[in-house]
């Protein structure tokens, strides 16, 4: 009787390395798709806490504020109202305000500035003062009486930054790590409490 060798089929081998293919492939997608999750999940936190950051640094220097100064280069006196977006904002990189200092007794100006991604409030001299974010993708402001406007152009023309008695802030977030891409709103209204 001849003797039966013992071993693996070629057959056997394929289906062994198949279904070993396609069980590391699961677990390759499954172990992906967590790790993308969880780094969303932290991004989305990092973003929330800069938007309250934000928001608290906002609401805070703008109700002391007693006047806008500036509003990109301009004098807030020379952009009026026609210049908002269609959703009745205006995109801007740098807003100079004018605060009243309770200790030194005097008026204080502030600049928001928005370079690169980051936004700083500076003093007069453009010495930063603190950071609060690295990861703006645009900054809005809107002001708060624009509803009281009337609808005609002539109305918009005439009003303008300068007589504004607050601003709604609308700060967009935007954070990209590996192939998570995070967004995130910051809204913040302030009234300028010491305005004159």
């Amino acid at each position: 009787m001849a003797k039966k060798s013992t071993g693996f089929t070629i057959i056997e081998l394929i289906i062994t390395l198949a279904l070993t293919i396609l069980t590391l492939g699961v677990i390759y997608t499954f172990f992906f798709s967590s790790n993308k999750t969880i780094s969303t999940t932290e991004l989305s936190l990092e973003l929330q806490s800069e938007a309250e950051v934000i928001q608290k640094e906002l609401i805070e220097l703008s109700t002391q504020a007693t006047e806008i100064v500036l509003i990109n280069t301009s004098k807030s006196e020379s952009i009026n109202y026609k210049a908002l977006n269609t959703e009745g904002k205006l995109d801007i990189t740098s807003l100079q305000i004018k605060s009243y200092d309770d200790a030194s007794s005097s008026d204080v100006l502030y600049n928001l500035k928005l370079v690169n991604k980051e936004l700083k409030i500076q003093d007069k001299n453009g010495n930063d003062i603190k950071t609060l974010s690295k990861n703006v993708k645009a900054f809005k402001i809107r002001p708060l009486d624009i509803n009281m406007v009337g609808s005609s152009v002539l109305d918009k023309e005439k009003a303008n930054f300068k007589d504004s008695p607050g601003l709604e802030f609308t700060v967009d977030l935007e954070t990209v790590k590996g192939y998570s891409k995070v967004e995130y709103t910051a809204r913040a209204i302030a009234k300028f409490r010491n305005k004159e």
